[in-house]
This record gives structure tokens, C-alpha cells and sequence, in this order.
């Protein structure tokens, strides 16, 4: 190889090598930097300007709200109401440690004649009765109205640290048909102690119209154990008693509510994500 072709290689190399940088830089010139302000999801983003390792913050997942599927207004004394909402939970790996309710009782001509408001917690997948009991009203009431107001989301991965049976029930009507009284033994199946459980009732007449309500809750439930309920209605119940459902569940939200677990090496009670 002559010296003549030798530095004609070189001159080549060194002109291929200045263009194919020039153009490198140029086109990167042209190029938009993703960023978590652009309102596009790219780069390495999990969603639109969001994701953990991209934006430092995760993606707030699309949620389905909260769904009331029946109002249940129940008259208990002259002015005295009992209310059951069922509410559905469409979500299966969010549930809501928090959501706030509003209750409006209203008369014939759909003035309001009580409000209530309050909290409750419903889990992934859940549907659970809203009871509230003792409701006095200014005047008659023939219909409610029940909002949800707000839910605070927290993703619950399991549910398996909840289960609980109900048995030995037996329910009684008492004073001559005023006073019925229900007794059952609560028993948690699980492999936690829990600091509160609660439990809802709601009795069926055979047409699966409710006929009347109540809750409570036991504290302190050891891991299998049972602990006995005893609940009243200080009123009549009207209508013949056919199915009697309780509906017992524990806020898995609240880490305050768990005490220990057994039968597992590990203590860690609830994953946040």
C-alpha cells in the first residue's frame, strides 16, 4: 500500500467519523427531552408525566366509584328511622379506607327532615351494607337520599387475612312481639388477633325485604377464637323473620387494627404500594 493511498484512507476515516458526529448532535438538537410537565406519556413514564422511577410519584390508577345499590329506609318509632345503603365496590385491588358519606331524610313534599353524615371503609371487590341506626327526624319521613361525598384509595394486594364465621345464632321475640333479641358466636378464623371487628345484622322476611337492622362490633378477637353478640331492637319488628345475614369484616386499612400474626414468621401486616 502506498503512502498516497495510506493518508487517503485516513483523510476518509477522519471525514466519516466528523460527519457521523455532526450529524448525531444535530439530530439529538432536534429531539424533544420527555419530561413529567409535558402532558404525554414517554421516555420511561408509566402513565401520562407520571411513574415512579421516571416522575418520583406513581400513577393514580383509573378507578370505577363507589356504586349504591339499594336505599333502605326503616321506620323504627313515631320519628325514628333505621337506614341500611348497600354499596358495591367494582374495584378488585382498590378498596377505600375512607369515604364520607351524606345522608338526607325527607318528608312527602321532599323538604329534608334529618341529615346524617359519617365515614365507612369498604374493601377491594366488597359489597357491604352501610347501616345507621336511630335516626330522629322533625317530621314523617318517606324517602332517602345517600351520597358519596369523597373515597380515600389505598391498594389492599389480599384479602386473606380476614375470615371470620358466624354460628350458634338463634333470634327471639320477646315481650309479647316489642323487643327481639338475636345471640350468635362470632368466631375469627384467621391467623391474626384483631383490635376491632365489625359486624352488621340485617333480618329478611321471605320476600328478601329487609325488615330491620343493627350493628356492633367486638373487640380485642384473638386468632381462633369465638366470642358471643348479643343484639336487641327495642321495638317491633314487623313482618316474620325468614333469613338473618351478618356481614363481619375488619379494617385491613388501619395498621392499628392489627395486633399479631401467627402460624408465619413475618410480622408485616399490610403492603402499601
Amino acid at each position: 500500500m502506498t503512502p498516497r493511498l495510506i493518508r487517503q484512507i485516513v483523510i476518509a476515516v477522519i471525514f466519516i467519523t466528523v460527519l457521523g458526529s455532526g450529524s448525531y448532535w444535530y439530530y439529538s438538537s432536534l429531539q424533544v427531552v420527555p419530561t413529567c410537565e409535558d402532558n404525554v406519556q414517554n421516555g420511561i413514564e408509566e402513565g401520562v408525566d407520571c411513574g415512579t422511577v421516571a416522575c418520583g410519584r406513581a400513577c393514580e390508577p383509573e378507578l370505577v366509584p363507589l356504586e349504591v345499590k339499594t336505599n333502605n329506609l326503616l321506620k323504627i318509632g313515631l320519628q325514628d328511622y333505621d337506614f341500611a345503603a348497600e354499596v358495591f365496590n367494582p374495584n378488585r385491588d382498590y378498596g377505600s379506607a375512607e369515604s364520607a358519606y351524606e345522608l338526607i331524610l325527607l318528608n312527602k313534599d321532599g323538604q329534608e327532615v334529618a341529615k346524617k353524615a359519617g365515614v365507612f371503609y369498604i374493601l377491594p371487590g366488597q359489597v357491604k351494607y352501610v347501616i345507621i341506626t336511630a335516626i330522629s327526624t322533625t317530621a314523617e319521613a318517606v324517602s332517602a337520599k345517600f351520597n358519596i361525598r369523597s373515597a380515600r384509595w389505598e391498594k389492599l394486594g389480599s384479602l386473606e387475612g380476614m375470615n371470620f364465621l358466624v354460628k350458634n345464632k338463634t333470634y327471639n321475640v320477646l315481650q309479647g312481639g316489642t323487643v327481639s333479641e338475636l345471640k350468635a358466636l362470632v368466631v375469627n378464623n384467621s391467623d391474626y388477633d384483631f383490635a376491632k371487628v365489625d359486624i352488621g345484622i340485617i333480618l329478611f322476611n321471605d320476600g328478601n325485604k329487609i325488615l330491620a337492622v343493627n350493628k356492633t362490633d367486638v373487640r380485642t378477637l384473638l386468632t381462633k377464637t369465638e366470642r358471643a353478640i348479643e343484639v336487641r331492637w327495642a321495638f317491633p319488628v314487623r313482618g316474620t323473620v325468614n333469613r338473618i345475614d351478618f356481614e363481619i369484616s375488619t379494617n385491613l386499612f388501619d395498621n392499628l387494627n392489627y395486633i399479631k400474626r401467627y402460624g408465619s414468621p413475618s410480622e408485616k401486616f399490610q403492603k402499601y404500594y
